[in-house]
């Protein structure tokens, strides 16, 4: 066989060995290009669904970065002679899953295609789903006179992983994520699109809407947090768990307010003298227990018993969480912060719940060196937004609670009473519900 004939051969059967692809979640092999989808027809929730699996680089600003696979789910409108613009669906997170049903609402499903695109990192053909960081909340010792360093400590430790095993870092931050949804929104060819979104979703929403308003019809955000946003702030938060604590006693007919002995309670728990506690892992059960309205009053209830002597309610919960926590891909969670580490939290504590949210806000953006030098300081635009939140959010910025005379004071905004963050996907649901109709 010639020399030049032989080499050509290769040369093909090589394009074809890097054309094939085994999809990541049947195995079968399957052929595409960088910004091309692969759909078949099929069934999500019930309903007539197109599954789509998209082609992209794992660094999409580097194409000689390795190609990874992106699921998609195109569920299809209802009423198929009247659809309008696809309303592409972002869940929170980051580090949970974006296929899923809590947005799937019938009432948009009647007149719009509902778009899913799996978040990088989390679904897909690359998953970050080291443990290193996570283990080390359930170290043995950790305390409040280590934990800052543990947390770090493990987080760069993580870092050197994904270096060693050649994770393009910089390809799984949110600019990112909006790059695959143009790439989608391009290659389906939506003249536009519209979005519902929830949590660290509405960050995304955010971006692309900034970075491509003219395909932007309408931007509809639950839950908001603006671009960036991931410190949780402890006077709002005091505030919220104030309100929920009046909520739980007017509910009970108690009489009184509970939130001095609430305070009581967590300083006690908190100072690491309560068997049964570490004082470190009850600050993210405690602040995770207030997501939603009835862990909130259940845990507050515990707590009360606590108080009284009888912590067998609240030992119970705080060990059930942990039998299930944590639920995110935390090594995902923390690329996707990158330029949007704010470490303003660090300061003295002055009370408990101060001493809890730096344990909350450490544990979720540890200081490190790596992400330092990276910081953006995008200011979030909410020109033709939609905002609904609960009330006892005890996430939301203050921005949307503001009532000062500037202009964010007339955003568009619908607020749910008596539902925290979750809230409005289970006892609230038929509300918000309502109000997408």
């Amino acid at each position: 066989m010639p020399r030049v004939f032989l080499l050509a051969l290769l040369n093909i059967v090589s394009i074809s060995l890097v054309a094939q692809v085994y999809h990541f979640e049947t195995g079968k092999v399957i052929s595409g290009k960088p910004g091309q989808i692969v759909w078949k027809s099929g069934v999500f929730e019930g309903y007539p669904a197109d599954f789509g699996t998209y082609f992209t680089f794992e660094n999409p600003q580097n194409p000689k970065s390795k190609e990874i696979l992106i699921p998609i789910v195109r569920v299809k409108a209802i009423d198929s002679d009247s659809v309008c613009e696809p309303v592409f669906l972002l869940h929170g997170g980051p580090g949970e899953k974006n296929i899923q049903n809590t947005l799937l609402f019938k009432s948009i499903l009647q007149h719009h295609n509902l778009v899913l695109i799996g978040y990088r990192g989390i679904e897909g053909s690359l998953n970050l789903n080291y443990s290193i960081y996570k283990n080390a909340l359930f170290c043995d010792s950790i305390s409040f006179s280590n934990y800052q360093q543990l947390f770090t400590q493990a987080f760069n430790q993580t870092l050197q992983q994904l270096v060693i095993d050649n994770v393009q870092i910089q390809g799984f931050g949110i600019n990112s994520v909006v790059h695959d949804i143009e790439q989608v929104r391009n290659a389906a060819q939506y003249d536009s699109i519209s979005f519902l979104s929830f949590s660290y979703g509405t960050m995304v929403a955010q971006m692309y809407a900034m970075q491509y308003p003219q395909h932007v019809k309408s931007n509809i955000q639950i839950g908001a947090r603006p671009i960036g946003d991931f410190i949780i702030d402890n006077q709002i938060f005091k505030s919220q768990l104030q309100a929920i604590t009046l909520y739980r006693d007017s509910m009970l007919n108690a009489g009184q307010n509970s939130f001095p002995i609430v305070l009581e309670a967590l300083s006690a728990i908190l100072s690491g003298n309560s068997t049964g506690f570490n004082p470190i892992r009850f600050s993210v059960f405690f602040f995770s227990q207030m997501y939603t309205l009835s862990n909130a009053i259940e845990t507050l209830n515990a707590l009360m018993d606590f108080h009284h002597k009888k912590p067998t309610k609240l030992i119970t919960l705080y060990r059930d969480f942990y039998q299930f926590y944590p639920n995110l891909v935390l090594t995902d969670l923390l690329l996707k912060k990158q330029n949007y580490y704010d470490f303003s939290y660090i300061k003295q504590p002055l009370d408990a719940i101060d001493s809890l949210m730096l344990v909350v806000n450490y544990w979720y953006s540890p200081k490190n060196n790596f992400f330092e030098t990276q910081k953006s300081n995008i200011s979030p635009d909410f020109h033709n937004t939609y905002f609904i939140f609960g009330d006892l959010d005890v996430a939301t910025p203050n921005i949307f609670f503001d009532t000062s005379t500037n202009s964010k004071n007339h955003l568009r905004k619908t607020v749910i009473k008596n539902a925290g963050h979750l809230d409005l996907f289970f006892s609230k649901k038929k509300e918000l519900e309502f109000i997408l109709r």
